[in-house]
């Protein structure tokens, strides 16, 4: 394949990726740092690859066993899914609407960007850094039941938010 196409294929598939890597490490600044050495490695590697499919296939693997080898190098085990959830769902992962994921990415960029200050925070401490409970509560200068009320009524209107944009985005396409 050539350098174009590789290239052009890692920006399509870069929010795809980072989702699975996330899901991985639950740290997006470290699945940054292991998408772009996948990106690296992949255009190193062009000459063996044989067609798109098989680009995003050595994608998703590279990206999953680098995932994991940043894990064991930190000492930390994943906290959301373990390598055999992982390795069941990949089959399932080119059935994802790549258009559909992308969207809804926007989406939520676009709806938490409409937050209030408190709602950005209190997800940047729940989300960003993994804090919960008196933690969190105590990062926030709130009771826990303030900030659990808090971040239920920033999910709510995540989803309202993200539903809504969708629907405006499929509007505008079509």
């Amino acid at each position: 394949m050539k350098q174009a196409d590789i290239v052009r294929l890692i920006l399509a598939e870069r929010e795809r990726v980072l989702a699975y890597i996330d899901a991985i490490v639950r740290d997006y600044s470290l699945a940054e740092d292991i998408f772009q050495e996948t990106a690296m490695l992949l255009v190193t590697r062009r000459e063996t690859l044989q067609n798109e499919q098989h680009v995003k296939g050595w994608l998703r693997l590279t990206a999953r066993n680098l995932s994991y080898k940043a894990m064991r190098d930190r000492s930390r085990q994943p906290v959301a899914l373990d390598q055999s959830v992982m390795e069941a769902l990949d089959p399932h992962w080119d059935a994802v609407d790549s258009d559909g994921v992308n969207e809804r990415l926007e989406a939520l960029r676009q709806c938490i960007g409409r937050l209030s200050a408190y709602g950005r925070e209190i997800l940047r401490h729940r989300y960003g850094r993994g804090i919960v409970g008196e933690e969190l509560a105590a990062a926030m200068g709130r009771t826990q039941v303030a900030v659990r009320r808090a971040l239920s009524r920033v999910h709510k209107a995540l989803a309202e938010c993200i539903t809504n944009q969708v629907k405006q985005f499929r509007t505008e396409a079509g």
